[in-house]
């Protein structure tokens, strides 16, 4: 983990490929070593959805110890749009939000 240290890091993947898991461990990992004062986490993940995905906070407690910045309005494209359209709109949404 040591190797992420002062570096701005995008966390991409595809859906269950774990890119919750390793963020909660990274987090468990930098309060531990004492640099929650230095950790902004800002979360763009939709709700849960059928058991998928869901906010960094619905998984650990860790955020609680650092800047956490989550928008309350954020959309699944791939996982609610029924077509092309509808994923580009609710894309399209996100990003204004």
């Amino acid at each position: 983990m040591k190797e992420f240290l002062g570096k701005k890091t995008l966390l991409v993947g595809d859906v269950g490929s774990g890119k919750t898991s390793f963020l909660a461990e990274f987090l468990k990992y930098l309060i531990e070593n004492n640099y929650s004062d230095d950790v902004t986490v800002i979360d763009i993940a939709p709700a849960r959805i059928q058991g998928i995905g869901g906010a960094i906070r619905d998984y650990t407690d860790y955020v609680s110890r650092i800047r956490y910045l989550r928008s309350e309005r954020i959309w699944a494209p791939r996982l609610i749009g029924k077509n092309r359209e509808e994923v580009l709109r609710y894309a399209e949404e996100n990003r204004t939000n």
